[in-house]
């Protein structure tokens, strides 16, 4: 059976409902279309085992196009996860994973209505959070509860799953309740009674047969990961089992059934939280999908709204290995500069010719010598050499003669002296030294400048001093003198002194007395526990 071409576009191409079929064929009689549209989905409908809220079949179009679709991006997802995976480097790990983080907390505290700043986010994922603002603690949460799970052997997607994201979500040991057993309005028992009534959320009498009836979905092996994910989200969107939190776990689920199919955790990290982003498509989607039960829908939207966030994101793992790899790199000395680019000219020219250039050259030289004369010009030329070297061996012990005297007697007087000089210092001080000797500084240039400026907006009572010597000296286990903020800022020691108080009494270090002189230990902030 020959297939119209408009079906094949439309579905294949384009996987548009009747009223985007109008449109994009701009005439209201689509009628006679879209029955070629509905036959040639139906030759390539596979069932599902449950169902809507309305009792209509789920059921996914595997048409060619729409199969290619599906395959190209779960190859998009394995390649994502391989990518992070195969990061040795814990510092590139850590930068890699705050991008795609940030990205989830991004969408969630967008469908979640939580006002929070990009800096703010930022800070929370560098672990420099410091703000109290009871309305951010929902984004709080739900970070807390993805490191929860990228740090565990991937489980089984099922309601004990559920169970142990809800209650880390409620920052709840243990719940008291499960699915919920209220409705949110009225609206629900009304919609019961009506024909082709739109519901946002089932009743809460039917949400155990409803969840019953799904996992089976989720564990079916004759659908590939993709779809079970994003059909997951889907249907948790639409039921609401939990009296709260149903779109957080709605995206934790998602990420839990490609984690357990890849094996590995790192799949929380992946933005599925961007397909319930607020959008009119998705909307209008939503109700597509629970009249005709097509979960076909929903499907395309999610690839064509996480297709492209993980090109960008794959982008930026290159762009972060790059620059590491470039930090680690130093420009070459004139000398050795001179060494590498003047033998590859002669050596790529010889290449292309049967013998080598520098041969031909010497041979003319050598003719042009009368008999063996220049051969004995050229063996003065050692004896300088062998004379320079006696010179620079003199010096030396005469510059290192001051240095053996002290290391030559190696007695027992000399060890007795030695020993209260190492027993002399604590090990507090040996570490605090240490620390200080080689700072390491967790952000790159680009999240310096940016903990700067969210200090200054979250903290009018810092300077910009004070915010710059701390968006750089800010790793844990480290500590920070006075002097160093005093050559930090090039600013006189009292101001130094007052400023370094200030900013353990606003919480940000804390001071400690080691021997004759404070040092300063930066205090993990709230948000990053």
């Amino acid at each position: 059976m020959n297939d119209k071409e408009w079906a094949i576009q439309y579905t294949d191409e384009r996987y548009l409902t009747k009223k985007e079929l109008a449109q994009a064929m701009h005439t209201s009689l689509v009628d006679g279309y879209w029955l070629d549209v509905r036959n040639y989905r139906g030759r390539s409908a596979h069932p599902l085992p449950h169902r809507t809220i309305s009792n209509q079949r789920f059921w996914l179009c595997l048409s060619p196009g729409v199969k290619a679709k599906i395959a190209s991006f779960e190859g998009q997802l394995s390649h994502i996860v391989g990518a992070i995976g195969k990061i040795d480097d814990g510092k590139q790990k850590e930068e890699v994973e705050r991008a795609f983080l940030l990205r989830c907390l991004t969408a969630e505290a967008s469908f979640a209505k939580v006002d929070i700043s990009p800096l703010s986010l930022k800070a929370l994922l560098n672990g420099t959070y410091h703000e109290d603002n009871p309305a951010h603690a929902p984004v709080i949460a739900y970070l807390a509860t993805i490191r929860r799970f990228l740090a565990k052997k991937p489980m089984s997607p099922d309601a004990d799953f559920l169970g142990l994201a809800y209650g880390s979500l409620l920052n709840q040991e243990e719940l008291t309740t499960f699915y919920r057993t209220r409705d949110f309005d009225h609206t629900a028992s009304r919609i019961r009674f009506m024909t082709g009534g739109d519901f946002h959320y089932a009743p809460f009498e039917t949400v155990e047969p409803l969840m019953n009836e799904f996992f089976p979905f989720v564990f079916d092996t004759g659908v590939s990961v993709a779809p079970r994910a994003i059909g997951a989200l889907y249907f948790l969107d639409l039921v609401k089992p939990f009296l709260e939190k149903n779109l957080e776990l709605a995206c934790l689920l998602a990420k839990a059934i490609v984690a357990k199919e890849s094996g590995s955790p790192l799949a929380f990290l992946l933005p599925f939280e961007a397909i319930l982003e607020p959008s009119p498509r998705y909307q209008s989607l939503y109700i597509e999908t629970q009249h005709s039960g097509d979960l076909t829908y929903i499907v395309t939207y999610a690839i064509e709204a996480m297709a492209p966030l993980l090109l960008s994101l794959d982008e930026e793992i290159k762009r972060i290995r790059i620059e590491a790899y470039r930090n680690d790199m130093r420009p070459l000395s004139p000398s050795e500069e001179k060494i590498v680019k003047e033998p590859r000219e002669p050596a790529q020219m010889s290449l292309l010719e049967e013998g080598p250039e520098p041969e031909p050259e010497e041979a003319l030289k050598e003719p042009c010598a009368p008999e063996p004369v220049p051969e004995p010009e050229p063996r003065p030329v050692p004896q300088p050499f062998v004379a320079k070297t006696p010179p620079e061996k003199t010096p030396k012990p005469d510059a290192e003669e001051p240095r053996p005297v002290p290391e030559a007697p190696l007695t027992p007087l000399s060890v007795e002296r030695a020993a209260p000089l190492v027993e002399s210092a604590s090990e507090e001080t040996e570490v605090a030294e240490r620390a200080l000797s080689t700072p390491e500084v967790p952000l790159s240039d680009k999240e310096i400048k940016e903990y700067v400026q969210y200090l200054l907006e979250s903290n009018p009572n810092l300077n910009k001093n004070q915010a710059a010597f701390l968006s750089s000296h800010c790793t844990m286990g480290h500590y920070y003198t006075i002097q160093q903020f005093k050559r930090a800022t090039r600013c006189a020691y009292e101001t130094a002194r007052t400023s370094m108080d200030k900013l353990a009494k606003e919480g940000y270090y804390e001071k400690k007395q080691c021997k004759n002189k404070f040092v300063y230990t930066p205090v993990r902030q709230g948000g990053s526990k």
